[in-house]
């Protein structure tokens, strides 16, 4: 059974996504907005995680957990202050170089790219102590900050037309004003 997830419930996830951050840094200018089409089943957040770096959060569909997920949603926010010299392009470059650390074959291509954001797909091969896996991600240049969120998934375990719908809801993210950010 499919449950609607609606719009209005993906902005307000989004917007959750932002306002932890205040524990270690200011609250996020922005964040980053995913719209669902109706009928995708829903994504809960699964975790939370700050570092020196910034702020994480993993989403996964229902019905899955870190121990038997097919996919995943990851948003990050990098403040400009935490890595001097981090942008939207270096960002998602990085990740798609991390995978190469534990995959032997990784293909990269470059969807869009532009001075404000970056859109890179990214499939990993060949793997040590993981299964092949996909990445489809987009990196914001924000106001004050590296806005970015990636869909992850293993490769055969996610139907073509689940990775399609995901896929272009992350290529349609936008960057918006967060309506919890006061100042």
């Amino acid at each position: 059974m499919q449950i609607k997830f609606s719009v209005t419930a993906a902005l307000i996830i989004m917007c959750l996504l932002t306002t932890s951050i205040a524990v270690a840094y200011e609250p996020a200018k922005q964040t980053v907005f995913l719209k669902f089409p109706n009928g995708v089943i829903p994504w809960h957040i699964a975790n939370r995680s700050m570092t020196n770096q910034g702020y994480e959060v993993i989403m996964y569909p229902q019905g899955q957990d870190r121990s038997n997920r097919a996919e995943a949603i990851t948003t990050k926010i990098i403040p400009y202050s935490a890595i001097p010299g981090i942008s939207a392009q270096r960002l998602v470059r990085n990740e798609s170089n991390d995978i190469r650390t534990y995959c032997k074959n990784v293909t990269t291509q470059v969807i869009n790219q532009s001075s404000k954001s970056a859109t890179y797909y990214t499939i990993g091969r060949e793997c040590s102590g993981a299964e092949d896996q996909s990445l489809f991600s987009k990196a914001f240049n924000g106001e004050d900050a590296v806005y970015s969120v990636g869909y992850t998934t293993i490769r055969g375990k996610v139907h073509p037309n689940e990775f399609k719908i995901i896929s272009n809801v992350i290529k349609n993210a936008r960057l918006v004003a967060n309506p919890n950010y006061s100042r």
